[in-house]
């Protein structure tokens, strides 16, 4: 499972991307970003019993256009 968050400069707040979290199976995952602000994503694993693990450590990005 993949969050994605954008932050919004002026109220200094962070806001899941629609359709967030999202289910991934792949190594790999692109996904459109709303422009130049703030973001951050981290990943939980899911066993096939609907376990999960512990989130891992927000991941920052800035993205500039």
């Amino acid at each position: 499972m993949v969050d994605v968050q954008y932050q919004v400069p002026t109220k200094e707040m962070w806001f899941d991307l629609p359709n967030y979290p999202a289910a991934v199976e792949a190594e790999e995952f692109t996904f459109e970003f709303p422009g130049a602000q703030p973001g951050r994503w981290r990943v939980t694993s899911v066993a096939e019993d609907g376990r999960k693990s512990e989130p891992s450590t927000w991941r920052y990005f800035f993205y500039q256009q």
